[in-house]
């Protein structure tokens, strides 16, 4: 079968629903006014049975072995709303979810916001056809921007399987900020970092998923290649030299250093795989569960705390995802971890490609360190390093050089970590010009080049990684009463 759009089919039957019925036929004069004939009964339902099994087979027939959460959302609507398809609004009514707008309910002794898709006012409107406002045709997703919470619910509540890493949600502290973070800068710091991790964590996730499905394609993980072992990795040359294979010998990740490469700079890389409103073309992976997260977060930052706020969040997270990702996936419009290409007859496997992204300290920062060897660059572990003695452990000034190895530090709370770096002269705002593409000319050569030693870890994210709904939300309770 052909892999045509075939969403007009779909709208069809919709509009088809919509459409003026036609004159009827006179009843037989022996038959009573209000008998219905079988054929009519039957086709009826024939025809809202099947509305429904199309949306599911439709929606499946254009997804991937792994259901993203919008995507599955849409086929487990289509499959809990056809058991009403015959039983009118008055069955609906057991399903809140489907049927109702907004709307309070206890748990846990609380008072929490859920959200369904309003079902009641697009069956006035559209009768049967009232899933057709409803879904985005082009992206077979909710069509609705703020039904997040509409996405969680139908998912929980279907057992669609996702795993672990979606009960690391916005929704888990949506309600919670919205009573919390008001009156204390201290407690919205706290949210503020708590989505921080969420999406953090939510990207390691769906970087190891994409080396593994890409491993199945063309094997080039070396021994265990579990979720479990990939998730578990510094993205940087350390903790990824001994992960990749090429003709059974171990081999660093494969760097792009090419004079076509697009990206110079690792903020514009950071920006492709994360903006979601610059008017683009949605690549074909933009339905990775990240993306979505991010998005939401945006959202939700800003409907609580403002459009400044919003943005400031937004350059918070760009920052933070570059310091603690040195190595970062290259991704082009038809591909994540853009695979190279191989030709067998020539012993040439395709391998994913991934980023090197070097920190370039500008000259004018440098003199700011006393005893700094003249002419000599700091690598960003020797700057995280030195920021961590002076700011943190409150040392005068911190050895220069750095030790070699530069001595492991403790996982980072993100406000000291930001304060660390700011007396180092590393800021968000530079960070779109300092942080590139770590590569070499020798000769007529290009090797890459790499950043030195590993990212800092931060708490948070040790804390909430692999945490069930119930845990997050202890979690969180824990740093705001920790905050005060």
């Amino acid at each position: 079968m052909a892999r045509s759009r075939p969403a007009p089919t779909l709208q069809a039957v919709c509009l088809w629903e919509d459409a003026p019925v036609p004159a009827p036929v006179p009843l037989p004069a022996h038959q009573l006014h209000y008998t219905i004939p079988s054929v009519d009964v039957f086709q009826f339902l024939y025809a809202q049975l099947n509305k429904h099994c199309l949306l599911f087979e439709h929606v499946l027939a254009w997804t991937n072995k792994s259901y993203s959460l919008p995507k599955s959302v849409v086929m487990a609507l289509a499959l809990r709303a056809l058991q009403h398809t015959y039983g009118g609004s008055g069955q609906f009514l057991l399903e809140p979810i489907l049927y109702k707008d907004k709307w309070k309910s206890m748990r846990g002794g609380e008072a929490v916001t859920l959200e369904g898709l309003g079902i009641e006012k697009s069956i006035e409107a559209h009768g049967f056809g009232w899933f057709q406002p409803k879904i985005n045709w082009q992206t077979l997703r909710l069509n609705q921007a703020e039904q997040w919470f509409t996405q969680y619910e139908i998912r929980s509540g279907a057992g669609a399987g996702h795993g672990a890493q979606w009960d690391n949600d916005v929704s888990s502290s949506d309600d919670e900020g919205t009573s919390t973070i008001d009156g204390s800068q201290q407690r919205r710091r706290a949210w503020i970092d708590f989505l921080h991790g969420l999406n953090l964590n939510q990207f390691d996730y769906d970087v190891a998923s994409m080396m593994k499905k890409n491993h199945r394609t063309s094997p080039e993980l070396l021994g265990d290649d579990s979720m479990a072992r990939l998730r578990q990795l510094s993205f940087c040359y350390e903790g990824l030299a001994q992960v990749f294979t090429v003709n059974s010998e171990a081999q660093p990740p494969h760097s792009i250093v090419g004079n076509k490469t697009q990206m110079k700079t690792a903020g514009a890389l950071v920006n492709y795989l994360l903006d979601f409103d610059d008017g683009e073309a949605q690549p074909s992976w933009a339905d990775l569960s990240y993306q979505l997260i991010y998005q939401k977060t945006c959202e939700v930052v800003e409907r609580h705390l403002g459009e400044q706020w919003r943005r400031r969040w937004e350059t918070e997270y760009k920052f933070l995802l570059q310091l603690t990702h040195w190595v970062l996936p290259h991704a082009e419009r038809q591909s994540f971890l853009n695979p190279t290409k191989s030709n067998h007859s020539k012993g040439i496997m395709s391998r994913m490609s991934w980023f090197s992204s070097v920190y370039q300290e500008p000259a004018s920062y440098k003199g700011k360190v006393a005893g700094w060897p003249p002419k000599t660059a700091r690598t960003l572990q020797e700057i995280i390093w030195q920021g961590y003695n002076t700011t943190i452990l409150k040392a005068e000034s911190a050895p220069a050089p750095a030790p070699v190895p530069v001595p492991p530090i403790p996982s980072w709370d993100i406000s000291e970590l930001f304060l660390a770096l700011r007396e180092q002269g590393v800021y968000a705002s530079n960070m779109d010009e300092d942080f590139v593409l770590g590569r070499a000319h020798c000769r007529k050569t290009i090797t890459p080049v790499w950043e030195h030693g590993t990212p800092p870890r931060l708490w948070i994210c040790e804390q909430i990684v692999d945490k069930s709904h119930e845990e997050l939300e202890k979690v969180f309770e824990g740093m705001l009463s920790r905050e005060g």
